[in-house]
């Protein structure tokens, strides 16, 4: 499968050109150009797993089954992209962008990746899903969830800034639900143990794995990483391994599939 090493030859590459760019940007003390460097390597590996994604469905077709879960999880990659643009637009112009707009287009991806994901782990259990009823109560039980957990985190502290204080909570019951997330994937991938598109699988949960413990490390050391203290600000460089994962991920799904599908009509 030439083209799939092509897709991981070159999602490396990208890699090491956003180690280059966002590094030399400490280097020169994150000012200036080299400063806007940083940045456009953060988008830009955002960006291509977004890319990535709309590739998957445009081969599964968004009416399939699995087209249908793809592009919930598209829909969760371009939350994550458009926040993080949206962010770094708030910065440019000087305002504060927590909380804003951005925080609802950061939020708002992890619902999306969990429904693709978890839409993908039926397909994996196949015909058993059916049979179990209270995945159709899964959305409900999370609000709940959500509910008694702000109602909680709220009673506990002392902020006269109650949009604020929702908008931080909601943050660490996203990671939650990203934890729920890498369940979902770890088994998708026991169902494809045995197939092609086991490779494309370990790529996307590695992603996810990255994005899992960046959030978790940001939450822990906001106040160091917004100091932009070098050995905090890595956890920038996790995010974008995680981007960059996850492209490589959909990109050699794609590839798998379009494949098989061209092999199966030269039999026919």
């Amino acid at each position: 499968m030439k083209k799939v090493g092509i897709t991981t030859i070159t999602v490396v590459l990208v890699l090491l050109l956003n180690i280059v760019l966002y590094y030399i940007s400490f280097l020169k003390e994150a000012e200036g150009v080299f400063y806007s460097l940083s940045t456009i390597s953060y988008l830009l590996s955002s960006l291509l797993s977004v890319v990535a994604a709309v590739y998957v469905v445009k081969i599964y077709n968004k009416d399939t089954k699995h087209g249908n879960a793809m592009m919930w999880i598209l829909l969760g990659l371009f939350g994550w992209f458009a926040g993080e643009l949206i962010w770094i637009i708030y910065e440019f112009l000087g305002k504060d962008p927590f909380p804003s707009i951005a925080d609802l287009f950061f939020l708002l991806a992890y619902p999306a990746f969990f429904v693709g994901f978890l839409k993908e782990y039926r397909l994996s259990l196949a015909e058993k899903t059916k049979k179990i009823k209270w995945f159709n109560f899964m959305p409900l039980l999370i609000l709940v969830l959500f509910f008694v957990y702000m109602l909680f985190y709220l009673s506990q502290v002392e902020n006269n800034d109650f949009f604020e204080e929702v908008i931080g909570a909601s943050y660490y019951f996203a990671d939650l639900i990203l934890a729920g997330v890498l369940v979902f994937i770890m088994v998708t991938i026991k169902k494809y143990s045995q197939g092609r598109i086991l490779l494309a699988w370990i790529y996307i949960s590695v992603g996810m794995v990255a994005h899992f413990i960046a959030d978790l490390l940001f939450s822990f050391m906001t106040e160091a990483y917004e100091q932009s203290i070098p050995v905090y600000t890595v956890i920038d460089m996790i995010w974008i391994i995680g981007f960059l994962f996850f492209a490589c991920g959909l990109f050699t799904m794609g590839l798998v599939v379009k494949e098989v599908r061209e092999k199966l009509i030269v039999k026919k």
